[in-house]
């Protein structure tokens, strides 16, 4: 687990710069091993080159991103639940027809 110094670098930026394809490609380029088993060393991630800008555009491009990914799973909730609802309704128009 990554924890980050809170007096220069932000969690939530840190989170959504994990998640870049730059941070992917440098992952890929840097692992060692064969087949579906990678590895990466200690040496490797403490020298990950992480883009800093301040810490106050930090907190804003992490809050910002971190406000889209609970709407993007509350989204997601939302629609797993649709074909419940759907069946519900069916169940309430069949059953007051009766």
């Amino acid at each position: 687990m990554i924890t980050p110094n809170d007096d220069v670098l932000d969690g939530k930026y840190l989170n959504a710069f994990m998640h870049t394809r730059y941070i992917q490609k440098y992952f890929e380029n840097n692992a060692s091993g064969s087949g579906q088993r990678y590895t990466l060393s200690n040496e490797t991630i403490f020298q990950i080159p992480i883009l800093l800008p301040s810490l106050e555009v930090q907190k804003a491009i992490g809050n910002l991103l971190s406000n889209i990914d609970r709407k993007i799973e509350l989204n997601r909730q939302i629609n797993d639940n649709l074909p419940m609802l759907g069946r519900s309704s069916t169940m309430v128009k069949v059953h007051r027809a009766a």
